[in-house]
């Protein structure tokens, strides 16, 4: 399976089944979701190891995500790692080493 398959489940998922509006490579991020209340979800998509540990590493937002002076008009209310199975024990440590209240699919 490809990033580009997993990214259509993801928003086929959002936006089918659970009536969000979905936007596909928005400001920094592989899946923009804003769901009916208004909250923003923010979904990265990795498909191998380097990807999830050195791609993410180097994106800022994460560095904001953990800042007591987070901005909310700038930054998703939540962020979620996507993987596949095989890749899911990694992207646990990975969460558990970034931000222990980031979500994983």
């Amino acid at each position: 399976m490809n990033s580009f398959e997993i990214k259509h489940a993801v928003m086929s998922y959002f936006r089918f089944t659970r009536q969000c509006l979905c936007a596909s490579e928005c400001l920094n991020n592989d899946v923009m979701i804003i769901t009916k209340g208004g909250i923003t979800i923010d979904v990265e998509i990795k498909i191998n190891k380097y990807d999830l540990w050195k791609g993410e590493a180097r994106k800022l937002k994460h560095r904001g995500y953990k800042s007591k002076y987070f901005n909310t008009d700038y930054y998703a209310n939540k962020f979620y790692i996507c993987v596949p199975t095989n890749l899911l024990d990694e992207a646990e440590k990975w969460v558990k080493t970034t931000n222990n209240k980031y979500g994983i699919i």
